[in-house]
């Protein structure tokens, strides 16, 4: 099968992600997100069912590589300054994608938004960040982190009400001071 017809399948997902129906964009988000955490897998031989219930042939045989997920952290990003409905979704997604891609996106996304999102969108963002900065950071991720450092925001995030919210935020914190 050619990467082309992959990729076909691909960007209807995109489209699909912009739907005026909520749970086709949720549904189409859930994809994209999937392709791009089967993509960054180093083991792809005993992959979770959730990649095979999920996606169609063509997706499941689909990797991006690091341009096309440049493109897709682009789309998801437009989508989250949109002041999409799928907002939660969107952060969460933009957390699958290799670090050195989606962490200049969430960051500024983050500069620009964080002190206004609700509980739950703010609980999706630092699910993400949390997942993009954990274990050793290369000298690259830990240069774009420092260009639009979080901990000013993580700090507001560790004193909020919702309890998910502020433990992930301490979690963070420390992984950046580690």
């Amino acid at each position: 099968m050619k990467k082309s017809r992959r990729m076909e399948a691909f960007n209807q997902l995109l489209k699909e992600a912009k739907s005026k129906d909520f749970d086709t964009s949720e549904f189409a988000l859930l994809q994209i997100a999937l392709v791009l955490e089967q993509s960054n897998l180093v083991d792809h031989k005993n992959t979770p069912d959730i990649y095979a219930d999920n996606l169609s042939r063509e997706l499941l045989n689909l990797q991006l590589n690091a341009d096309d997920q440049e493109n897709v952290v682009g789309e998801i990003a437009r989508l989250i300054a949109a002041n999409s409905k799928n907002r939660p979704t969107l952060y969460w997604a933009l957390g699958k994608a290799k670090p050195e891609i989606a962490l200049p996106a969430l960051l500024g996304l983050l500069k620009a938004q964080g002190k206004n999102l609700n509980e739950e969108t703010a609980y999706q963002a630092a699910i993400s960040l949390h997942a993009l900065t954990k274990g050793d950071l290369s000298a690259e991720v830990q240069a774009k982190i420092a260009l639009n450092d979080p901990t000013d925001l993580l700090e507001k995030w560790a004193d909020a009400n919702d309890d998910r919210l502020a433990d992930l935020a301490d979690d963070i914190l420390d992984n950046l001071d580690s």
